[in-house]
């Protein structure tokens, strides 16, 4: 016999569940094996990014292979990106750096070729398996625990309400970092963003894979459902987090 009240319950529990799952402003999964391009898989770029220097493919946390940056400043991914919207944002990806890098100083793993503007580093200020990332209005929030020759996933949510940027490393939240104003990247980010270094700095000197910038705050379970596996683009849907 029909029954509507069973057939609500189920239509309403797929529109609760079902939401988008694909990165908005950049999503480099690093998995060409040969060449300098990489295509960025996010929903708001339809564009390849270059691999510059001696920047290569290589041994992969997912997928088929990762970046895999040397020392040199050129030695990175060009995204040809800038950042064209404000409010809440979500970045993450797996890293591993060398242990017997002979790089002294901040090492950078993205960010800006502007002194003292938007940047994620080890080394420096961010002190021993420490990576920070740097932020306007206070913003400046550490991961602590990255050691080397070991893949880490590592992630960073800003609530633009609370005014507090969240660190996370392997999935598990560290505490926040509160702003003091609200964090505006459109003006932070003052050139195109680097994956894998920057313009005038050292390099990251390891590997970078997964790399995911999204335009909302991604929730913990958020972070962990998807860290151990790669985002298919074409799948734009989830049913009960999976």
């Amino acid at each position: 016999m029909f029954n509507p009240t069973r057939l609500v319950a189920v239509l309403t529990l797929l529109s609760v569940v079902a939401v988008a799952q694909q990165p908005q402003f950049t999503y480099l999964r690093f998995n060409e094996d040969l060449g300098n391009l990489t295509w960025n898989d996010a929903a708001m770029a339809s564009n390849n990014a270059t691999l510059g220097g001696t920047a290569s493919f290589g041994f992969q946390r997912l997928g088929c292979s990762s970046l895999v940056a040397g020392m040199t400043s050129s030695s990175r991914c060009e995204t040809g990106r800038s950042i064209n919207f404000t409010g809440d944002f979500t970045i993450e990806c797996w890293v591993r750096y060398s242990s017997t890098s002979t790089s002294t100083g901040a090492i950078y793993a993205f960010g800006s070729s502007t002194t003292g503007s938007f940047r994620c580093f080890r080394g420096g200020a961010a002190g021993v398996d420490g990576l920070l990332l740097r932020l306007p209005n206070g913003g400046d929030t550490t991961i602590t625990g990255v050691t080397a020759d070991t893949w880490h996933h590592v992630a960073w949510t800003y609530d633009e309400s609370a005014l507090e940027v969240t660190p996370f490393l392997n999935g598990v939240a560290q505490p926040a970092q509160p702003v003091t104003a609200a964090i505006d990247l459109s003006t932070w980010l003052t050139s195109t963003l680097c994956v894998g270094g920057h313009t005038s700095s050292n390099s990251w000197d390891g590997q970078i894979d997964e790399f995911r910038f999204w335009t909302e705050e991604r929730s913990a379970s958020d972070i962990m459902n998807l860290m151990l596996r790669e985002i298919d683009p074409n799948v734009v849907m989830r049913l009960n987090g999976q």
